[in-house]
């Protein structure tokens, strides 16, 4: 593990020499299985999430401080928290690339995390993250993705310029699950009745690549209502059909 982002993410509270924390208790897990690949995925999503955190906090000081503070909740709620953490810096590269003119996070409850001007018009975007237990009464993960929607659904800022990005990358760690999860997936949005805009299953994966090392790749699924507004459906096919993200960068923060 990289020593920067051990002394990053402790500020954060969470101590990677300690169980009590999903993520450092995730950590130790794959330490125990002594296998090199999934210990280096591991590494870079913590260098992924820690370059995110230092763009915003370059960006926005005040939202990196009440960043780390929710990351040391000692919860599932932190895998939503480090996906909306990376939304918002893809956002931030978008506002840098001049893509979209404004960024800023909505009140909670009442508007989605994310209101960006794009094209001169406002488009909200909200984030969810998924995380399955194979001992839980839920057994059927479909039924988790749907109970999402429309759970989401309900609220007053779902509408046609407004998308909803669901992570389902923790459901693929399930491989008796995820043996046709694909198939069913693709059945699943042709089912979807929303008043988003669009729904998006979101999954990150890391894969070999031609030197052995994890190679970070997303996927997804995307589900557009009809009466989708013009800017939400141009915006999302800038992001997910334009330049591809790069997570390969160095990790340069200041320190101490």
């Amino acid at each position: 593990m990289h020593e920067l982002c051990v002394k990053y993410l402790k500020d954060a509270g969470i101590d990677f020499g300690q169980r009590g924390h999903p993520f450092s208790d995730l950590y130790l897990d794959l330490k125990t299985l002594n296998e090199p690949f999934p210990l280096k995925s591991f590494e870079n999503i913590t260098m992924q999430l820690v370059i995110a955190l230092e763009e915003i906090r370059k960006f926005n000081n005040l939202h990196h401080s009440e960043y780390i503070k929710k990351l040391s909740a000692k919860d599932t709620s932190f895998w939503g928290v480090k996906y909306e953490i990376q939304w918002y810096y893809i956002l931030i590269k978008k506002f840098k690339e001049k893509r979209i003119t404004a960024i800023r996070r909505g009140i909670s409850g009442l508007e989605p995390d994310f209101i960006i001007n794009y094209h001169r018009n406002d488009i909200g975007i909200e984030t969810t993250c998924l995380t399955y237990d194979l001992n839980s009464s839920m057994s059927d993960p479909i039924s988790k993705i749907k109970q999402a929607i429309f759970k989401k659904g309900e609220k007053q800022y779902a509408s046609e310029s407004c998308c909803l990005i669901i992570d389902i990358s923790n459901l693929i760690f399930y491989r008796k699950i995820y043996s046709n999860f694909s198939i069913t997936i693709s059945e699943l949005t042709d089912l979807i009745n929303s008043n988003f805009g669009a729904v998006l299953l979101f999954q990150s994966v890391h894969i070999k690549g031609d030197n052995g090392d994890p190679r970070y790749v997303n996927q997804f699924y995307n589900w557009i209502n009809p009466k989708i507004s013009h800017s939400l459906e141009v915006f999302i096919k800038d992001v997910f059909d334009g330049p591809k993200e790069d997570f390969s960068e160095k990790l340069r923060f200041p320190v101490g």
